[in-house]
């Protein structure tokens, strides 16, 4: 194991990837279940006012999903008796609703987790949003998920006028941007269970790659360089993989049966959660800080997660994706990955030797600079001081 990579003419450059060592964010996990209120007589107003939108109790926001109608009240005048009203079964709030499924995963399934253990009567789902059903049913994963709780895409409600709730119930979420309750474990594994066997897992030793080449436009972030560095690692024997080409429950069985999951860090990795436990994980991040929901999940399932960033990287924002990113040297980024695959139980110590081996370098690199800038400042010192007594 070398820490350095020889190049051209004696040389040594630093490996073309480094492990992520700081999060962006606080990840915790704060407890095992979060709370959760029933209420007669909710007012739901919907995105576009009047108002601010949100569900409301007595005139004060309750459901916590827009902080800009925290504290705020509704008018009593303006939302009255003759507010209209849903029928009498019990709506289940779900927050703001989304068809992608990074953010579905950790903001919308956050708020079912009262129906793991729920005795009572089917539930509506109640969420703020765009309308229409259509839109939701054009996602596997949408549809399997709320099968698993005996529901569909027609219990999902979403109204386009202020309306009166006779009978709600308003869970907080139990994962919020890197802070997650145990129920979220809990959840996650009552959804994916019947997708993975006991007998499958860990069975097949051939590593994965997940893509993002077929990731569809408007998404987050995207490498624009993928396409060689997954082009290097299927020639080293990795299978690439398609999310967009699984089902949702595919996905989860294959992270079952891999020993070793590699990939470019997004939501497809969250995936892990509603597979079995203690997956194996490598992937390339775009910056040097992970995002806090990362960690957050690998400590629910129990993964051994690596997170690597290019050694440079640029960035152009804006286009078809949030976010453009490049990976420096694709083929030398596929042979570290893949290394550290087959050597996965002494990654930490490889990471270690090369995180200091950079320190050290770093530190001799400021240390011939300091030393050229005293040797430069001693030079100019007498030149400056003949200046002075002579201006001209």
């Amino acid at each position: 194991m070398t820490p350095l990579r020889p190049a051209s003419r004696g040389r040594w450059t630093e490996p073309a990837i480094r492990r992520c060592r700081e999060t962006n964010g606080t990840a915790e996990l704060i407890g095992p279940q979060p709370g959760i209120r029933s209420v007669a007589d909710a007012v739901y107003v919907p995105l576009g006012g009047p108002g601010h939108w949100g569900i409301y109790e007595g005139g004060r926001e309750i459901g916590g999903a827009n902080a800009a109608a925290a504290g705020q009240s509704l008018d009593a005048v303006a939302f009255g008796a003759g507010l209209p009203a849903t029928d009498d079964r019990i709506h289940l709030y779900l927050g703001p609703m989304t068809a992608h499924f990074g953010h579905f995963v950790t903001d919308v399934v956050a708020r079912l987790w009262p129906l793991v253990a729920w005795q009572g009567p089917p539930t509506k789902l109640l969420y703020h949003g765009p309308p229409g059903l259509d839109q939701w049913r054009a996602h596997d994963f949408i549809s399997v998920m709320l099968a698993r709780f005996g529901l569909d895409v027609d219990d999902l409600v979403c109204l386009d006028e202020p309306h009166r709730i006779p009978n709600l119930v308003v869970p907080e979420p139990c994962f919020s941007h890197g802070r997650a309750h145990q129920e979220y474990a809990t959840l996650c594994r009552h959804i994916g269970r019947p997708f993975w066997r006991d007998d499958e897992v860990d069975t097949e030793d051939r590593p994965i790659f997940l893509s993002k080449l077929k990731l569809s436009a408007g998404s987050m972030h995207k490498p624009s360089d993928e396409g060689a560095l997954v082009g290097e690692l299927e020639s080293r024997g990795v299978e690439i993989v398609f999310p967009e080409d699984l089902s949702f429950a595919q996905q989860v069985a294959l992270l079952a049966r891999r020993k070793t999951i590699m990939g470019i860090a997004g939501s497809a990795l969250h995936t892990s959660l509603y597979s079995a436990p203690e997956r194996r994980i490598i992937a390339l991040n775009y910056w040097e800080k992970i995002n806090a929901n990362f960690p957050v999940i690998d400590r629910l399932n129990g993964n051994t997660a690596f997170y690597y960033a290019p050694r440079t990287t640029h960035y152009t924002k804006g286009g078809d994706y949030l976010l453009r990113w490049t990976i420096e040297d694709p083929a030398a980024a596929a042979a570290e990955m893949l290394d550290r695959a087959n050597d996965f139980a002494g990654i930490d110590a490889r990471d270690d030797v090369e995180d200091e081996a950079r320190d050290r370098r770093a530190r001799s690199l400021a240390g011939r600079t300091d030393s050229a800038r005293r040797k430069l400042g001693r030079w100019l010192r007498p030149v400056a001081s003949l200046l002075r007594r002579d201006p001209s």
